[in-house]
């Protein structure tokens, strides 16, 4: 079955599209890939996922051709296709401004992030395991102080720096969510607030049950089965417990799956923008 949806899924993304220029058929095909992931899902287990991604425009410049990759997931099942792009309306670079987000922890493991290696879903606590950022710069700070100084991991903290491009995130379906726009797929779960219920999808070796749970009923959750739940998520946004004195109306955000993806990806630019002393 997998097979057949990739099929069908590369079929119907390589049909023609009646808008002209490399901008607007990128973002017809993009909404289309969204539509069809909505549809997929259904018909696939719990845990299971049907995802498409788009190559970097600079990319697409060389063949003429909007690229695109299907992936149904964990099973790791690919199928790639592209449409021709009309010789009236060439592709150009998309040059936006990329979407920054930190990461706090302590000096070595800061520099050693900022050097490239390879981020995993090593991390764990409110949200489950994951990757877990802030949007800005102050409260990773204090996360960093924070954890460098509880786990006693040296004299100084970190914070590292992700500055991740509008078409990475765009590529792996995650722009809406980050831009506090409401998600186009089922891989992005946002707590808008504290006590508004929402639904949550449970991973298979949790049942794979469904249910409309608040923030806290959540985060109460994830403290009772130990912080190391993997959700079947590919971004978890939702405020901050308050565990950081000053910093409780921020939200954090939860990078799994191809969120992890995306910030591996080449494209995303890392340094180390903050250092104290704990």
């Amino acid at each position: 079955m997998h097979r057949r949806l990739i099929q069908s899924a590369v079929q119907q993304l390589e049909r023609p599209a009646p808008t002209s220029g490399y901008a607007g058929l990128r973002r017809e095909k993009v909404a289309q890939a969204r539509t069809i992931e909505d549809k997929a899902h259904p018909q696939l287990r719990p845990g299971i996922k049907l995802s498409v991604s788009f190559t970097d425009p600079a990319q697409d410049a060389t063949d003429a051709k909007l690229d695109f990759h299907v992936r149904v997931a964990p099973n790791d099942t690919d199928g790639d296709g592209s449409v021709l792009i009309e010789p009236s309306g060439p592709p150009t670079p998309i040059h936006e401004v990329p979407q920054n987000f930190y990461h706090g922890t302590d000096k070595r493991s800061a520099d050693i992030l900022a050097s490239d290696r390879a981020v995993d879903a090593r991390g764990h606590g409110e949200f489950g395991s994951g990757f877990y950022m802030f949007n800005q710069q102050e409260p990773a700070e204090a996360a960093a102080a924070q954890y460098t100084r509880n786990r006693g991991a040296g004299p100084q903290w970190g914070v590292v720096n992700f500055g991740v491009p509008v078409d990475v995130l765009r590529g792996a379906g995650l722009l809406e969510a980050v831009s506090g726009l409401a998600s186009v797929n089922g891989y992005v779960l946002t707590f808008s607030d504290q006590t508004t219920p929402t639904s949550v999808r449970y991973p298979d070796d949790l049942g794979g049950i469904e249910r409309t749970i608040s923030w806290k009923e959540f985060r109460d959750e994830n403290r009772r089965l130990g912080g190391h739940v993997s959700w079947p998520y590919d971004l978890i946004i939702g405020p901050l417990s308050g565990k950081l004195a000053g910093f409780r109306n921020v939200n954090q955000f939860l990078f799994n799956e191809q969120g992890i993806y995306a910030l591996n990806d080449p494209r995303v630019r890392r340094r180390v923008v903050a250092v104290g002393e704990t």
